[in-house]
């Protein structure tokens, strides 16, 4: 039994690809004044969902979208794996967790795998991710992971400075290999 504000040893969740079934996660997501605070604000659902459309029927042949399921099967985020159209080689993850999921250690263990599953692809040599200026939550979040702060430019603030090399030489990613085969679902 876990108490209350007692936080697991273990996050178990799963990422699936997104499909056509998770617009109802996407339109609450999208809509919700909390998640996008930092996002430019909710989106009213019909517009919502006509960008759900949209990335549902796009097909870039490089993006990766991800529904996040916890470890009770039910959906409450979704991830996200985009090329830098301006940068070869490079790419950025993008991360989305409902309120109620926050701050319990599931935002650190996605943005994990979705490095190590970037990573894995032999054209992935460097990871970014953008969050805008007093977005203390998902800052913290990054640099947990990894990632160093880059230089605020504008309304963003970048943080970059992962590569490939050194994500795959991280003594905690040696530690859990050693520990598990690296199947899903995750547990950090």
């Amino acid at each position: 039994m876990t108490v209350s504000g007692a936080r697991p040893k273990r996050m178990n969740f799963r990422l699936r690809p997104l499909g056509p079934g998770d617009a109802d996660l996407y339109r609450t997501l999208y809509t919700s004044p909390a998640v996008m605070a930092h996002l430019g604000g909710p989106l009213a659902p019909a517009a919502a969902d006509a960008c759900f459309r949209t990335l549902m029927t796009r097909d870039d042949g490089a993006s990766r979208h991800y529904a996040v399921l916890h470890d009770d099967g039910i959906a409450c985020g979704l991830g996200a794996i985009m090329p830098v159209p301006a940068e070869a080689g490079a790419a950025e993850l993008g991360l989305m967790l409902l309120p109620d999921h926050w701050h319990r250690g599931l935002g650190t263990a996605v943005l994990r795998a979705l490095a190590d599953i970037a990573f894995a692809s032999s054209t992935c040599q460097c990871l970014r991710v953008q969050y805008g200026r007093g977005n203390v939550l998902f800052e913290r979040l990054a640099i947990r992971v990894g990632f160093e702060p880059a230089r605020p430019e504008g309304d963003e603030r970048e943080i970059s400075g992962r590569n490939r090399t050194a994500w795959l030489a991280r003594p905690e990613r040696n530690q859990q290999r050693q520990q598990t085969a690296g199947e899903r679902p995750c547990t950090t």
